[in-house]
């Protein structure tokens, strides 16, 4: 399970809350397979000639569901 505590500033054009702190629940072999999620979501922006302002990433449902939350990796705004 992920947490946060709220940043206190408007909505982005997601919809999405920044987090000024975020906490992680899970068992080890979560935590691998949450940092490999997210390993391979900065191999692919990296290795992409072009990121387009919408680009994300979502794991698998059977992944979402084993960390008990949903998740998304998104192209850095700035």
């Amino acid at each position: 399970m992920i947490y946060g505590y709220d940043d206190e500033v408007p909505l982005n054009d997601y919809g999405l809350k920044r987090l000024k702190s975020l906490s992680i629940a899970a068992s080890p072999d979560t935590l691998r397979a949450l940092a490999g999620f997210l390993y391979e979501a900065a191999a692919e922006m990296e290795s992409s000639d072009r990121l387009h302002s919408n680009w994300h990433r979502h794991p698998t449902a059977d992944f979402a569901e084993r960390i008990e939350c949903e998740i998304a990796v998104l192209a850095n705004e700035t």
